[in-house]
């Protein structure tokens, strides 16, 4: 697949959808779901393969208004999660989830750093592009994916798992998004504080692909599995910088945003439900 992910600079140009079952609004900023079978014959993608969704049911694609796209992932009964870059903070919409549609609103990261006219900084590296939404009640059907908060895996040349909606050329015009994509790239770089970002050379982020899990394999094959990551920004073609969860100033405050949420987070509260067995 080409899962060629996405650069936040050109990025920056597009706001992205979230999926997931959120605001019933009259007119919802965005709305996240699950995607639907892809049927295109096709399978020749740059740099990996073409993704199940049925293994990934946590995995959602959305849109907003304006016409950009974006991945997310639940990670809880209540919660979402995918690239501040990719949606307004305090924005709304509605996550669909089957026949229903649950209200959600996202709230940024209070670090991530934006421009005073409102785009990404793209410079500031620093900045943790992580948005957390909250649901207005809880999603059925479970499996819903892991955070990874300690962070054992990220080490140089370990591969992880990129996932993601968005386009697969690495010039990001191929027009593709909403087909997920999955590949494997190894680590080249990892976090140095204050720095949130991960680093990967080879398949690699594109356009649409914001804010969808990096994955790390717990054991043989794909069932056990942390979320380590979010797709944050990349050159188009073969660099992926990925916003890292085991870091503490993440950690500390999704655990405090949990709280005043009233919500549970898979692979950081013991009690949360649904989550995908480890």
């Amino acid at each position: 697949m080409k899962i060629s992910y996405i650069s936040q600079r050109l990025l920056a140009a597009t706001w992205l959808v979230c999926a997931s079952s959120l605001v019933v609004a009259a007119n919802p900023g965005f709305t996240m779901k699950a995607p639907t079978k892809d049927t295109n014959p096709q399978v020749q993608i740059i740099g990996g393969r073409k993704a199940d969704p049925a293994q990934w049911p946590a995995t959602f694609v959305f849109a907003n208004p304006a016409g950009g796209g974006c991945t997310s992932t639940a990670v809880g009964e209540r919660t979402i999660i995918t690239a501040a870059h990719c949606i307004p903070n305090g924005a709304t919409g509605i996550v669909e989830v089957g026949n229903r549609q649950i209200q959600v609103v996202c709230t940024h990261h209070p670090v991530y750093r934006t421009t005073t006219g409102g785009q990404p900084d793209w410079e500031a590296q620093a900045s943790p592009d992580f948005a957390l939404c909250s649901l207005a009640e809880s999603m059925p059907g479970g499996q819903f994916e892991n955070i990874d908060s300690k962070g054992a895996g990220i080490v140089l040349n370990r591969e992880v798992h990129l996932l993601g909606f968005g386009c697969n050329q690495p010039n990001g015009v191929d027009g593709a998004f909403g087909v997920l994509f999955e590949g494997d790239a190894p680590i080249i770089a990892v976090p140095a504080p204050p720095n949130y970002y991960t680093y990967t050379n080879g398949v690699a982020v594109c356009y649409g692909d914001s804010g969808g899990g990096a994955y790390q394999f717990q054991g043989i094959g794909t069932a056990r599995r942390l979320l380590v990551a979010i797709n944050s920004r990349g050159n188009i073609s073969t660099l992926s910088l990925l916003s890292t969860t085991k870091e503490s100033g993440f950690i500390s405050w999704a655990t405090t945003w949990a709280q005043a949420n009233n919500t549970r987070i898979c692979g950081i509260h013991n009690d949360a439900k649904g989550c995908r067995p480890l």
